[in-house]
């Protein structure tokens, strides 16, 4: 929820930081892989920091599940990296054994 009121209403935030859930707008009717661009663009940057492990079933990092989690969550963190003007990366670093961070 927090991924749609960002792209609903950015001016009413700082920041969004989703747990198991970053969405960058619906599907794409035409590639379900990818979000639909013109479901999510808000008018300014938002930060986004977000948290979502591998073993996830319900949404799963990979993409698929139900109708509205078809695409992955690497797909979504560059949906909001073109949202928010990044010009670099992404770069991702092993932290520990399981734990990898993307920015």
């Amino acid at each position: 929820m927090t991924s749609a009121f960002a792209c609903a209403r950015p001016h009413r935030l700082a920041a969004v930081a989703p747990v198991a859930g970053l969405r960058a707008g619906r599907p794409d009717p035409q590639n379900p892989a990818q979000p639909d661009p013109s479901s999510c663009a808000p008018a300014r940057p938002v930060p986004v920091i977000a948290f979502h492990g591998q073993q996830n079933y319900t949404s799963p990092y990979q993409g698929g599940g139900s109708d509205v989690w078809r695409y992955s969550v690497p797909a979504a963190q560059a949906r909001w990296a073109a949202i928010n003007r990044c010009i670099s990366g992404p770069v991702t670093v092993s932290v520990t054994t399981h734990v990898t961070r993307s920015s």
